[in-house]
């Protein structure tokens, strides 16, 4: 796979779910097992990501509850 076969994540849809769910980038690595690096790059929409990437973090974004208001504090 090149780099022009991955996914492009929006970056603010992207940091809108993260903030929502009250995650920081260290956290969302440490419980996805993908590299805080390319949580970052994704941030940033630096990088596009693999298939398999995405779908860590989208399983691990999906399954961490709302916390209402936390969105506010990013």
């Amino acid at each position: 796979m090149t780099v022009n076969d991955g996914f492009r994540i929006d970056p603010a849809k992207f940091n809108r779910e993260m903030a929502r769910r009250g995650l920081t980038g260290k956290r969302l690595a440490e419980i996805s097992g993908v590299d805080k690096s390319t949580i970052s790059a994704i941030r940033r929409g630096n990088r596009p990501i693999r298939p398999t990437t995405q779908h860590q973090l989208l399983s691990v974004l999906l399954s961490q509850p709302l916390i209402e208001g936390a969105e506010l504090l990013a």
